[in-house]
């Protein structure tokens, strides 16, 4: 599905995608899934990141 949408409809932003297929269907992918839970995990490790260089005293 991912490889369909990329090649045949590369223009469309994600509002469009959205508004075609239904925002709560592709959320309920497990490619949106997996999507969502490794953003999550660079989010964190970049807070975690963030964090370690502020304690360091200068």
């Amino acid at each position: 599905m991912e490889t369909i949408v990329l090649t045949k409809l590369p223009k469309m932003n994600r509002q469009e995608l959205e508004s075609m297929f239904g925002i709560d269907d592709l959320r309920k992918t497990r490619s949106a899934q997996e999507l969502m839970e490794e953003a999550k995990a660079e989010g964190k490790a970049e807070g975690e990141i963030k964090g370690k260089l502020k304690a360091i005293p200068r």
